[in-house]
């Protein structure tokens, strides 16, 4: 009897994993309202109409590639 509902609780979380539905695409998809817009930091040449966010993001990654580029 333990075993069965053991089974049982297993079998539901792996259901319950595997239909799992990704919330960052049912919450974008549901509001008319939000508008994303993406960013490449390596095609910006001018950040003179930026958001500070992008440039604040865009440095900081510069930083990260140069501090963890491999050396030959």
């Amino acid at each position: 009897m333990l075993k069965n509902i053991i089974i049982a609780g297993l079998s539901f979380i792996v259901v319950m994993c595997w239909i799992k539905v990704d919330p960052e695409c049912v919450n974008n998809s549901d509001d008319p309202n939000l508008i994303t817009i993406e960013y490449q930091c390596s095609d910006l040449s001018d950040y003179e109409n930026v958001p500070p966010e992008v440039t604040e993001e865009c440095t900081n990654r510069a930083i990260e590639a140069t501090i963890h580029k491999p050396k030959t």
